[in-house]
């Protein structure tokens, strides 16, 4: 059997204490023989069972990827292939769905995302989006290739051509429409200082005309106010007359007797209570006739129509100021649109090296305006 010694210092001077514990007498150090210990025989043998496990896990699964997508490179090149042929024969869409499979199956393979590249190519309307996401992909594929590297420079360069076309096309567009809304906020412009000149001339002349009175009407209107005051005068001496003659009959009652008195205080204020009542109504009736004689008089249908007239100006310019609002928003979108198109175009230009991180986001920001 070999000599147990202490880890510590080295010392063959132990002192057993189990049958996996000992103790160094020199340094008095308490250490386990692991070669010894049932604690490490079941680590090892857990460790060493997980480790199988693994081993069987990882043997699982590149079982599966060659059941779902053939064996190897020789699977992968075998669905490239039909992929291709799908896609040379117009079937985008089959074409699509079968590189997405092959990108999902061989993460570490260009493959996948170069055919989803050229299937984005065949649309109408490029996403760059989408291209720029697999382009950057590839440049962290394992089988990549500098020819496919110079292929994906060649198609982001494209792009650029393309987008600096397109965004000078967008913009003679956008400055022709900007022209026209300019055009048209002058047109409106002009109208509403047009109708608002007109509005205040006639205003001015109504004015003019409505606060000359025909010396007839002033007439007429002066001896209704006359009259209607002489009936109100007179209604108002009669009531306090009447309140007079009532303190003269209290005072005077009982010289006829007490019962006789008592009839004569009663009929008295009857009768005076229907006077006052009398009174009270001719004065209401006489101001209301007043009013109405004179509002008669005094109404001008002319002067109506002309008011009725100067309301429908007045909605009218506030129309022209609400369209002229809205062209003028309309201006200021096109113009900032025109500033954005400007400035894309311009970094495109400007762009000395195709790096994806640089051009990529360009050309997404360049889609939204073409």
């Amino acid at each position: 059997m070999e000599e147990i010694k202490c880890p510590s210092c080295g010392s063959g001077a132990v002192r057993k204490i189990t049958e996996e514990k000992y103790e160094c007498m020199a340094c008095d150090n308490l250490f386990l023989v692991h070669n010894l210990s049932k604690e490490f025989q079941k680590t090892d043998e857990h460790i060493e069972n997980i480790h199988q496990d693994l081993k069987k896990t990882i043997e699982n699964i590149n079982l599966t990827a060659a059941v779902a997508g053939g064996s190897g490179r020789d699977g992968l090149d075998n669905r490239y292939k039909n992929a291709m042929t799908l896609l040379n024969q117009g079937n985008i869409s089959a074409a699509k769905a079968e590189f997405t499979g092959i990108r999902n199956d061989f993460m570490w393979s260009c493959k996948g995302y170069y055919g989803l590249i050229l299937c984005e190519k065949k649309k109408k309307h490029i996403n760059w989006g989408e291209i720029g996401d697999y382009i950057q992909q590839i440049y962290r594929c394992e089988d990549v290739t500098p020819e496919i590297l110079q292929e994906m420079e060649g198609i982001l360069n494209d792009g650029r051509q393309i987008a600096l076309a397109s965004l000078g096309k967008s913009l003679n567009e956008r400055n022709a429409q900007q022209n026209e809304i300019s055009s048209k906020i002058q047109q409106v412009t002009e109208m509403s200082k047009l109708q608002e000149n007109t509005l205040t001339r006639k205003k001015e002349e109504f004015a003019e005309r409505w606060s000359q009175t025909s010396p007839v009407r002033k007439a007429i209107s002066i001896a209704i106010g006359i009259i209607c005051a002489l009936v109100l005068v007179w209604c108002a001496v009669s009531l306090f007359r009447w309140i007079i003659d009532v303190r003269h009959l209290f005072a005077n009652a009982m010289n006829y007797g007490f019962f006789a008195g008592i009839l004569r205080i009663l009929w008295s204020c009857v009768r005076t209570i229907l006077r006052v009542a009398v009174s009270v109504g001719v004065i209401i009736l006489g101001i209301l006739i007043y009013f109405v004689i004179l509002g008669f008089i005094t109404a001008n249908p002319q002067k109506d129509d002309a008011q009725l007239n100067i309301d429908k100006m007045d909605e009218q310019i506030q129309k022209l100021q609400e369209r002229h609002e809205i062209l003028q928003s309309r201006f200021d979108e096109e113009q900032m649109n025109i500033q954005n198109i400007n400035r894309i175009g311009s970094r495109l230009e400007q762009l000395q090296q195709i790096k994806p991180e640089e051009i990529i986001p360009l050309l997404i920001e360049a889609g939204k305006y073409y």
